[in-house]
């Protein structure tokens, strides 16, 4: 609560404390354990608290201290901009690279729909691809029956963590004037042959969504490799103007006046989910470790159980695990995430078939490799409040059902 006092020369506001005692929003109970949960560190919040006190909330220094992180884990190699979203990573990478109507860009099939849907933002048609029957990416032998003469893009999405092998696409098409673009919400700190995942990515986008390895309250990163699109992407994902707030707010003498040179997005990440994910990638290495411990005792209890069939993990290899997938009979699976359910673990599904999916319809691509995998996946908890018991406990639930 507070009170507006005003005397004859000012107007004060007295802000009395909030109140402890009973919190302002009433959360459900929840018993079972959860396919994810982000970490909240002592680190992040005290990232937070800075932040809030500074008086600056938007994009400024601490997402600009974000990207310089990312851009020194690749060597300086890559640009980074700090993103609201993964989903506006890929929309500015297609619109950098001049994607529009009539155009066509090639995408997995089985993937999340934001892979998909961003190019119908710029006007495009999406066209799906198969995927692979054990890796479950798209692949060179997927996706070359689909190029025309209106395929303008690609995107690769890189499937729970296990860094794909997107050379052989990337070579498919290094004559033509086709980008590229690697969706790597699932993959950040994966690495493949000593390069982390999106090193070799014309652009290459990042999700720091709550329920990700690197979690905050939303955003992501774009990676680019050309500098010279630096002054264009930074307008494009500031509603096109020449200047973003910031830039104007810490402008020495008098501040410049907006101008609009462009036609752009408000994709900008904000300081304060930049604070939450600088604290969690200070704390990448611990990350991955903990999580690929819980993947091995999955794989160590589910390896011999008969109907169940885990990712391959792909050798030269440093996995940042996202989910914890397996495959069952799809004649099965529905009972699987009932008993699941029932014993109290959570669980869901990453992902059914777009190519199936109703506003989909109307677009090109046959994925029947897709429809089938689509119906057998299950995702099983992962993240950092998960214990080896609980994994085990996880895996006697599966092993049980199978029986």
């Amino acid at each position: 609560m507070s009170e507006v006092v005003l005397d004859k020369s000012n107007i004060h506001v007295l802000h009395s404390a909030p109140s402890a005692d009973q919190p302002r929003w009433e959360r459900p109970a929840i018993t079972s354990t959860l396919v994810s949960k982000p970490y909240l560190s002592p680190k992040a919040m005290a990232y937070v608290q800075e932040v809030l006190e500074s008086g600056w909330w938007g994009y400024g220094p601490v997402s600009k201290d974000l990207q310089s992180e990312v851009e020194k884990l690749y060597d300086l190699k890559q640009q980074a901009l700090a993103t609201s979203s993964c989903t506006a990573a890929m929309h500015l990478a297609l619109r950098a690279f001049g994607v529009g109507p009539g155009d066509e860009v090639i995408v997995p099939a089985f993937t999340y729909v934001s892979t998909a849907i961003v190019a119908t933002y710029c006007g495009a048609e999406p066209v799906f691809a198969d995927v692979d029957p054990a890796s479950l990416v798209i692949t060179r032998e997927t996706v070359e029956p689909l190029l025309t003469d209106r395929t303008k893009a690609i995107i690769a999405m890189h499937y729970a963590g296990p860094p794909a092998d997107f050379d052989p696409i990337r070579d498919l098409v290094k004559d033509k004037n086709i980008t590229v673009i690697e969706d790597a919400a699932h993959a950040f700190g994966s690495i493949r042959d000593g390069e982390p995942v999106g090193a070799k990515a014309d652009f290459a986008a990042f999700s720091f969504a709550p329920t990700k390895q690197i979690a905050s309250s939303n955003g992501g990163i774009l990676l680019f490799k050309d500098a010279e699109r630096r002054s264009e992407i930074d307008q494009l994902a500031f509603l096109g103007l020449a200047v973003d707030t910031f830039g104007r707010t810490v402008a020495k003498g008098v501040s410049p006046v907006q101008e609009v040179v462009r036609l752009g997005n408000k994709y900008k990440g904000d300081d304060l989910a930049s604070a939450v994910a600088i604290a969690a990638i200070e704390r990448l290495d611990e990350i991955v470790e903990y999580r690929g411990a819980l993947v091995d005792r999955f794989y160590e209890r589910l390896s011999d159980v008969k109907d169940v069939q885990l990712q391959p993990r792909p050798e030269n290899s440093k996995i940042s695990w996202y989910i914890m997938p397996i495959r069952v009979p799809a004649e099965k699976r529905d009972a699987l995430r009932a008993h699941l359910a029932n014993a109290g673990i959570g669980n869901t599904v990453h992902y059914p078939n777009l190519r199936e999916q109703k506003a989909f319809l109307p677009f090109t691509g046959d994925a029947p490799v897709t429809a089938e995998e689509a119906r057998r996946v299950i995702s099983l908890p992962l993240h950092e409040s998960v214990t080896l018991d609980e994994v085990n406990r996880i895996c006697d639930e599966i092993s049980t059902f199978f029986r």
